[in-house]
Parts: structure tokens; sequence; C-alpha cells
């Protein structure tokens, strides 16, 4: 079995762990709701705009997408089974 040698280090929960305070760091700059306020807008942010592409995008996609197979059987002159 081949090892992978490469790691995605850039999901969600990634990136949020990565907002929390280090923990050499003391005093008011370890306050860790600074952190989460952060935390939230991310995930937030993510959130909606995954929404918004899914309600935008990929449903429309998906219609085109669900006609062409739909129609699948319909031959006609040109020879092409799927049409977009």
């Amino acid at each position: 079995m081949i090892s992978n040698r490469y790691r995605v280090t850039t999901n969600l929960s990634q990136r949020v762990s990565r907002l929390n305070p280090s923990w050499r760091t003391s005093g008011a700059a370890a306050d860790p709701t600074e952190g989460f306020n952060k935390a939230l807008n991310l995930v937030g942010t993510e959130f909606t705009e995954r929404v918004h592409s899914y309600a935008t995008e990929w449903w429309e996609a998906y219609s085109v997408v669900q006609a062409a197979v739909d129609s699948r059987f319909d031959v006609k002159l040109t020879l092409r089974i799927l049409s977009l």
C-alpha cells in the first residue's frame, strides 16, 4: 500500500483550531473569547457561502443534468445520447 505524503491541513476544523491562543500566550492575548468570535465569523461565512452556492449553482446544474438523463432514450438524428 502506498502511503500519502501529502496531508491536507486547510479543512474547516483545522482552520478554526488555529484560532485558539497559543499555549505560550499569556495575559489578555490568551483570552479564548476573541478566537471564538473569529471562529464564529469564519464558520458563519463558510456556511452562508456554501448554502448560497448550492442554491444558485448546484441546484441549477442538477436540474440540467437531470433533464438530460431523463431524456437519454430520446435518440435524435444527431446521434447524441445526452444533450445538455
